[in-house]
C-alpha cells in the first residue's frame, strides 16, 4: 500500500527504473507503454500516484502522452535553430525527420491588431491568415498561425501550403528571410488546440513567435507555432561584447 510517507521515494524509484529502460534503449521510441492502471497493479502502487510517475517522466522529455491513447517512451526532441532558419520542415529534414503540414484554414483576413502593429499595416488593410498543424511523421508537434503582408505574395492561397512555406517564398516569390525577431514563452493550451495536437487539457506549450523581415528592413511575415514542449528544443546563439573598463 502506498502511503503518504512512502509516496516520494516509491516514485523516484519506479521513475529511474523507467528511465533506465529507455536512456538505455531497452524500450524504444514510440512504445506504448502500460496505462496508469497497469502500472498501478504492476507495481501495487495508486492510479495517481503512477500518473505522477509519468508526469514526472514527460516533464524530462523522456514520455508524452496522447489524448485517449495513453503513454508513450517519446521520440527525441527535435531541435530547432532558431540562428540558422525559421523553416520547421527544412529544420526537420536537415536532421533525418520527416515532416510535414496539415493545413486548417487560408484566407485573406482584417488581421488582429498584434499582427497589423508587427506587419506595420495600415488599419484596415487586409493579409494573408495561414493555420496549420505541423506533425512529425504523423504525429502533432505544433500549431501554427501565420499572417503575411498580401500585397506581397499575389496567389499565395493557390499554392498547396502543406510544404516549406519558407521555400515557397524563396522560389516562387524570390523572398528571404534577412532578420528574424523572436520571442519564446512557455504557457498552457487551450482546449481546442490541445485536442488538435492529441494531448491532454491544460497541457504545457512553448510559444514561439517570429517576425521576419527581408534585407531591405521591411516586415512581411508574423508566425506564432504553438508547440508540445516535449517534443522540440531551441538552439539560441548569442554574442556578447567585451566591455570597456
Amino acid at each position: 500500500m502506498t502511503t503518504k510517507g512512502n509516496a516520494i521515494p516509491i516514485i523516484k524509484i519506479i521513475c529511474d527504473d523507467i528511465a533506465e529502460q529507455i536512456r538505455s534503449g531497452a524500450t524504444a521510441p514510440g512504445t506504448k507503454l502500460p496505462s496508469e492502471r497497469e502500472l498501478g497493479d504492476n507495481r501495487r502502487i495508486s492510479r495517481m500516484t503512477a500518473r505522477r510517475i509519468y508526469e514526472r517522466l514527460e516533464s524530462e522529455g523522456l514520455v508524452s502522452r496522447s489524448h485517449r491513447r495513453g503513454w508513450f517512451v517519446a521520440e527525441a526532441r527535435l531541435q530547432f535553430a532558431l540562428m540558422k532558419s525559421v523553416s520547421f520542415i527544412n529544420s526537420a529534414a536537415v536532421r533525418g525527420r520527416d515532416a510535414r503540414a496539415l493545413l486548417l484554414g487560408a484566407e485573406k483576413i482584417i488581421p488582429p491588431e498584434f499582427a497589423r502593429e508587427q506587419l506595420k499595416l495600415r488599419r484596415n488593410e487586409e493579409a494573408l491568415f495561414v493555420r496549420r498543424v505541423l506533425q512529425l511523421g504523423d504525429r502533432p508537434a505544433a500549431i501554427e498561425t501565420m499572417y503575411l503582408t498580401h500585397v506581397r505574395f499575389p496567389n499565395f492561397l493557390d499554392h498547396p501550403l502543406t510544404g516549406s512555406i519558407l521555400s515557397l517564398w524563396q522560389d516562387v516569390y524570390g523572398i528571404t528571410v534577412g532578420h528574424a525577431d523572436a520571442t519564446l514563452r512557455g504557457t498552457f493550451l487551450s482546449d481546442e488546440d490541445a485536442d488538435l495536437l492529441s494531448v491532454s487539457k491544460g497541457s504545457p506549450t512553448i510559444v514561439l513567435t517570429q517576425t521576419m523581415v527581408d534585407h531591405t528592413g521591411e516586415p512581411f511575415a508574423y508566425d506564432r507555432q504553438d508547440w508540445r514542449f516535449e517534443l522540440a528544443e531551441f538552439l539560441i546563439s548569442a554574442d556578447f561584447e567585451q566591455a570597456n573598463n
